[in-house]
């Protein structure tokens, strides 16, 4: 099945079934027509995906998962905040995201940090960062890397290999 896309609320932007957003073709105040285009996201201070709309023409940043959240889930009700199923920041795809409570995110966050911290489960580095679970320093690499159970093929790879590998594992006695 291919991608689909649902209208934002009654903004002039769509959200894709694969997390993407994007334009509607549309008529401009001036009377020119503009087409569809899919909004290129940057991740904010926080890690988030957000992209920049035009609303009554003005510039509006908005959060990528808020307007997926909105187009497939129906408008946040009071109270209800986005959660991401499986913890990832970066994972906006509309299955992965539901409207939820404040004590419910916080469960959430405790029980991916708990899953990540699992010495039996191997843990990618950029899932560790994205949870909040590793503080990623070039320093603190180089100082782990000489620590006794750190992977020996993260120091193989290198540093610039470092998040495309599968091989760190956060362990408990670690923390």
């Amino acid at each position: 099945m291919g991608e689909t896309w649902k209208q934002i609320g009654d903004w002039p932007y769509e959200a894709s079934s694969l997390g993407r957003i994007r334009s509607v073709d549309r008529e401009l105040s001036d009377g020119r027509r503009a087409g569809s285009v899919v909004l290129k996201p940057t991740l904010d201070d926080n890690g988030y995906p957000r992209v920049t709309l035009s609303l009554d023409g003005k510039p509006v940043t908005k959060l990528v998962h808020q307007l997926v959240c909105i187009a497939w889930h129906g408008r946040r009700p009071r109270g209800k905040e986005v959660r991401h199923k499986n913890g990832v920041k970066t994972d906006v795809s509309p299955s992965n995201l539901t409207w939820g409570t404040k004590p419910q995110q916080e469960k959430d966050k405790k029980r991916h940090r708990q899953a990540a911290l699992s010495p039996a489960e191997p843990v990618r580095l950029s899932d560790a960062v994205a949870l909040g679970v590793v503080s990623l320093s070039l320093a603190a690499i180089r100082k782990a890397s000489h620590r006794p159970g750190f992977p020996q093929a993260v120091s193989r790879q290198g540093l610039s290999r470092l998040y495309d590998q599968d091989v760190l594992r956060v362990w408990e006695q670690d923390r």
